[in-house]
């Protein structure tokens, strides 16, 4: 939804002298089509000007009401706006081919992650659990070497993480600390832009910045641990396999391809939280 805008000539139109606590949430945008905010300055003891980078088309449809004019699309594409300080994603999503999500409801998103870590965490114990019931031997060692490997694999790449993104969950949505604690999460460049931003807007940059971190430090280790258990069973003589012993090792192969599937649906997902918070 288009947030409501103050329209004025150019930024000098903007006093500075008469912004208060009242009206300094308030934002501009000039005949340009150029957005505007004000903040307070800690550091000088003063209100300054911020130009708002992000959000071009939200900014020309609202420039092209206030002067009834079309924008055309060579003027649109010269325009756009270069994210200032993105987030730099890790390689292996866009080597993997994951793209963000069509949509996301942030809010529901927020309440619906430390389900989703549950989730994640009780799809690979049941992974494990049909392994050990198939009682296959694997060709890099025994099977409870296997099991060992996998189990420990999984402690620490998986499960570990998803508590670290649960935990922060919890922080940031019932008991948060002023934002100033998180900044150690974020560089230089991240910083300079995060002082930019509004206070809500801090808000949710600091809660994808951390909880997204987190989730994707656990997807990565899911995935990782999926191809290391599927490279493995693929030595595997299925068709030597009877009974029970079959029936688990059916349902381990068919749990991996589910598992795998609703690990990059989810990195789809944050990814588009990173769009929605502004930090990509």
């Amino acid at each position: 939804m288009a947030r409501k805008y103050i329209k004025i000539s150019s930024v000098s139109d903007i006093d500075l002298s008469r912004i208060g606590v009242g009206n300094i949430e308030n934002r501009y945008i000039d005949s340009q089509g150029n957005r505007y905010a004000t903040r307070f300055n800690k550091r000088k003891r003063k209100v300054e000007i911020v130009r708002i980078a992000l959000g071009f088309d939200e900014a020309q449809a609202i420039a092209q009401r206030s002067r009834g004019t079309k924008v055309s699309s060579e003027s649109k594409v010269a325009e756009v706006k270069v994210h200032p300080a993105p987030f730099n994603l890790p390689p292996w999503i866009a080597q993997l081919g994951i793209t963000p999500a069509s949509r996301l409801n942030i809010v529901e998103y927020l309440n619906e992650i430390e389900k989703e870590c549950n989730r994640i965490s009780e799809r690979f114990r049941g992974i494990i659990a049909n392994i050990k019931r198939a009682e296959v031997e694997i060709d890099s060692g025994g099977h409870h070497d296997f099991i060992l490997i996998v189990t420990t694999a999984f402690d620490r790449d998986i499960q570990a993480p998803l508590h670290e993104t649960q935990n922060m969950v919890t922080e940031l949505t019932r008991f948060p600390k002023p934002m100033s604690n998180y900044l150690a999460y974020l560089n230089k460049k991240h910083k300079i832009y995060f002082d930019t931003l509004n206070s809500e807007r801090q808000k949710e940059y600091i809660k994808a910045a951390t909880i997204g971190t987190y989730m994707l430090k656990a997807i990565k280790g899911g995935l990782d641990l999926i191809q290391m258990v599927r490279e493995n069973l693929a030595s595997v003589n299925s068709a030597a396999l009877k009974g029970e012993q079959k029936k688990a090792f059916e349902n381990a192969l068919q749990s991996i391809d589910f598992t795998d599937s609703g690990l990059r649906e989810e990195t789809g997902k944050i990814v588009k939280w990173f769009e929605i918070a502004s930090l990509i």
